[in-house]
């Protein structure tokens, strides 16, 4: 599904995984205390053994998942 943020998001993740892509804009995951930069062109996968993750910034992403 197509997902657009602005400023701080909280999610829950119970999936068996996530693929990102963000689409436009920059910002930033965090995940288990570590922060990850994101800009447009960035692609990653969340695992099934993240059960929660906020993004920060203004992001206009694809998130697939099973």
């Amino acid at each position: 599904h197509k997902l657009n943020t602005f400023g701080k998001c909280s999610f829950e993740h119970d999936k068996p995984f996530s693929l990102c892509s963000v689409l436009d804009g920059k910002g930033s995951l965090i995940c288990n205390a570590k922060e990850y930069q994101l800009n447009k062109g960035c692609n990653f996968i969340i695992p099934a053994t993240i059960d929660n993750f906020n993004l920060d910034g203004n992001l206009e992403m694809i998130i697939s998942h099973i």
